[in-house]
Order: C-alpha cells, then structure tokens, then sequence
C-alpha cells in the first residue's frame, strides 16, 4: 500500500511543525500504530519521506507498506471473501451527530474540504460497473466517482466533500441528518469474491460509523488527509497458497 498526502496552506504548516517538533522514529511510529490499528498485521517498507514546497506553502508525505490480508471472511455469505476499502482520511473528520432533537444550531467546521483517491491495483481483470453518487446537501457537498480501466487492471475511487456553511440552524438539521444517514450508507467500497465466482464489487452502508472507523487523529496530532491517494495492490484470495499478496 502507498499512501500519498498533502497538506496546503495552514495544514502545511503545521506539519512541518510536526516533523520539527518529533523525531522521525516517533511518526514512523505512530503512523505504524495508525495503520496496524485498522488493518491488522503490517509492515513498513521505507520511512516515511516528505517533499516540501515552502514558496507554494505544499507539504506532501509519502508512506509504503506491506499489507499482510486484506481479505476477511464475509459474515453473510458462505465461501465469501471480502475487502472493505474505505476514505478513511475522510471518515476521521466527519461525525455523525448523536443528539438528534436540537434546540440550538449544530456547528460544523467551515472552510473544510477533502479529497481522496483510491487506486486499487488487481491482479486480474474482472467486470466492474461505474458507479457515481452526489449529495448536494445545504450543508455539504459530496460526490464520488469510481471508473475501470480494463487494460491496466485498475480500479479508482474519487472522493470529494466539502462544506457550504458553518452550522446547521435547528430547521434544517433533520434535513442534514438525513443527509448524513445517505452519505454513511454510500462511503464504504466492497471488492468480493467467492468460490467459482471471481471478483466483484459494490458500494455499500459502513454502518453509521462515520468518525469511529479511525477516530480523529494520531497522538501527535498529523491531520489526516488533506488530500491523499491510496493505492493498493490486491491480489485474488484463492490465490494467497500460491504468492503471498503485497500491498
């Protein structure tokens, strides 16, 4: 798995301040910790490196690893392999509210945007639908896109969110709310496959657990995915006796 993100602007500045401020072992450390947390056994295959762009106020971190399964048996299907692939520098920034009859408006943080592409590389070609959702919200905008391309085995997903206000007045907030319910039920990206069935893909509900999947943040503080690009390297399950897949 490669993992490119950059920060702009105040962002920018504050992770120079991060890697001024801590060793390196440190946040290689924590970043480890990071990953190890939501997809179990990793490994690092370089330190994580920077390029910094003080005249364009960019600072860009690049992180490799080594995913040792990224497949896990699916609780509704016999014989079924599934890999769960989430924005997850997008979901550690959103929250969905829990207190849902208000009597005062709901704030929400504001310029705040995000971007984040996928780019799952297979190791066999397989059949995929191109599938487009956009939530035009008062409050927020999302839209995401994932496209095939059959020659090079890849799959992208394109994430964009970004929101239109700085809080929610009480007479809008069931709107928002349900507005959140349809993005939840829209953010996770199910990749699956069965015995004598081959790969398939769909999008699918994650369980109203946005903000819980990676929490908010690492102990010291690295914001999360300003901008990223994940790419992954999947190789078919069945296969795994065979070659052991990298990531």
């Amino acid at each position: 798995m490669e993992v490119r993100t950059h920060y702009n602007d105040g962002e920018a500045d504050f992770m120079r301040s991060v890697f001024r401020n801590n060793s390196k072992d440190l946040i290689q450390q924590e970043l480890m910790s990071f990953y190890v947390e939501k997809y179990g056994k990793v490994s690092s295959l370089a330190p994580p490196t920077i390029e910094d762009d003080t005249l364009k106020n960019e600072f860009l971190m690049l992180e490799r690893y080594h995913l040792d399964s990224i497949w896990s048996p699916s609780v509704e299907k016999s014989n079924t392999m599934n890999l769960s692939i989430f924005p997850t520098g997008l979901i550690s920034n959103l929250s969905m509210p829990t207190q849902l009859k208000r009597l005062t408006p709901y704030a929400i943080s504001f310029p705040f945007v995000r971007k984040e592409h996928i780019k799952v590389k297979l190791a066999e070609a397989i059949r995929v639908q191109p599938e487009n959702v956009t939530i035009n919200s008062d409050y927020f905008y999302y839209d995401f896109n994932s496209k095939y391309n059959a020659a090079d085995k890849i799959i992208d997903l394109d994430y964009y969110y970004k929101h239109q206000d700085d809080h929610v007045p009480v007479s809008g907030f069931d709107i928002y709310y349900n507005d959140m319910v349809k993005l939840d039920q829209n953010l996770g990206y199910l990749i699956y496959t069965s015995n004598g069935s081959g790969i398939s893909t769909s999008t699918y509900n994650i369980g109203y657990t946005i903000g819980t999947v990676l929490g908010v943040g690492i102990i010291i503080g690295i914001p999360i995915a300003v901008i990223a690009v994940i790419i992954i390297l999947v190789l078919r399950y069945q296969k795994r006796k065979k070659a052991k897949p990298s990531s």
